[in-house]
């Protein structure tokens, strides 16, 4: 969401919330594990952080001790909440692989996959930017030589 004088970040510590205007921290969860990855729903009314050890965690904001989670079999996943729908979309490798992929997860149902693609086999780390008014997604990979543009609709990611 956006809201003037916050930010909002990951650390290997856990979760932050702070205000730029009065330098103070609003909320501060804290986890076990280094989170690499937050997106927030358009409402504002969730956050889902991607953790190193594979793990999404899906919680309201205003009660964070209350967490939902489900383990994948990603890393280095960098994600984004689409708008305002129950779907998280992540941008990252397979564990057992190396290849680059795109997968859109549902976070009412424990985190089932609803679609997946493999659109790259570079080495780095891809960067999405995505466009919530139109649902178009440009998908660029640090170390490759190719941009990705997909779209998201409710049967799934599609290549544009």
């Amino acid at each position: 969401p956006c809201t003037d004088e916050i930010i909002s970040y990951v650390s290997n510590k856990g979760f932050t919330v702070s205000s730029i205007l009065n330098n103070t921290q609003i909320l501060s969860v804290s986890k076990n594990s280094s989170l690499q990855s937050l997106s927030w729903k358009a409402d504002g009314s969730a956050v889902c952080c991607f953790e190193e050890s594979g793990t999404f965690l899906v919680f309201d904001p205003r009660q964070p001790q209350t967490c939902e989670s489900f383990n994948q079999s990603f890393k280095n996943m960098k994600i984004i909440w689409e708008n305002d729908t129950p779907y998280v979309l992540g941008f990252g490798s397979q564990k057992e692989f190396n290849n680059k992929i795109v997968v859109a997860i549902d976070t009412r149902n424990s985190g089932n996959v609803l679609s997946k693609q493999n659109i790259d086999s570079s080495i780095g780390y891809m960067f999405p930017c995505y466009d919530s008014d139109t649902g178009m997604i440009v998908v660029a990979s640090k170390g490759g030589n190719s941009i990705y543009f997909l779209e998201f609709t409710s049967s799934g990611l599609t290549n544009r």
